[in-house]
């Protein structure tokens, strides 16, 4: 039996303990191709950090991870935006205060 992923916000850890998941990566999809910004104002424990760890793992196409889902790997969708350097790459040594997606 599947558990609940209670505090749960690390969709890693979620997809390798085989915790219950509702796919959103179609309307991560979506999001993606909108072509503006995205503000996620939601109330607390409504899902933000799990979406921007399944934003993050997407981005490094760990295709295991998405075995199943709507989206499999590096879906083809986000290696565009990359190629159009849409996204802005990912800088480990520049602190910013939050983790940030640049999408524009």
């Amino acid at each position: 039996m599947q558990k609940l992923p209670i505090g749960e916000q690390f969709f890693t850890n979620l997809r390798q303990k085989n915790m219950i998941y509702v796919d959103k990566t179609q309307l991560i999809h979506e999001m993606m191709n909108v072509g503006s910004f995205v503000f996620l104002s939601r109330p607390r424990r409504f899902g933000k950090s799990l979406l921007t760890t399944t934003l993050k793992e997407l981005c490094r196409g760990n295709r295991a991870l998405f075995q199943g889902l709507f989206t499999t790997g590096t879906p083809s969708f986000l290696i565009k935006l990359l190629r159009q350097k849409k996204i802005a790459a990912y800088d480990p040594t520049r602190r910013e205060p939050n983790p940030t997606l640049v999408v524009g």
